[in-house]
C-alpha cells in the first residue's frame, strides 16, 4: 500500500512537467521545428535557451509573441526568422510552452 501511495504522489508531481514539455501542435504544423529544437541550436536558437534568456523579464511573453508574430533578426544571429502565420490561440500556446521550458 505504501509503495502505491508513493507512486501516486510521484505521478502527480511529474504530471505537470510532462504536459508542459509537450509542444503544442503549431510547433510542428507551422514548421517552427524546422529551425528550432528544444535542446539544441539549429538554424535558430534552442527553445530552452530562449526560455532561459527571457525567464526573469516581466514582459517576456508579450515580447516573444511579437517576435514570433512579426519575425526578426539580430537577437540570436544574422539569419532572419520569418513572420509566423498563427492564430492568437496558436501563438499563445507556443509562447506559454516556450516560456515553460527548463
Amino acid at each position: 500500500m505504501f509503495s502505491k501511495l508513493n507512486l501516486a504522489v510521484a505521478g502527480l508531481l511529474f504530471a505537470g512537467t510532462t504536459a508542459a514539455q509537450t509542444p503544442p501542435p503549431a510547433y510542428e504544423d507551422k514548421y517552427c521545428s524546422g529551425c528550432h529544437a528544444v535542446d539544441q541550436k539549429m538554424v535558430g536558437p534552442a527553445l530552452k535557451d530562449v526560455a532561459t534568456k527571457y525567464r526573469n523579464q516581466p514582459d517576456a511573453k508579450t515580447y516573444l509573441a511579437q517576435k514570433i508574430r512579426n519575425g526578426g533578426v539580430g537577437v540570436w544571429g544574422n539569419i532572419p526568422m520569418p513572420a509566423a502565420d498563427l492564430t492568437d490561440s496558436e501563438l499563445k500556446s507556443l509562447v506559454d510552452w516556450i516560456t515553460s521550458l527548463k
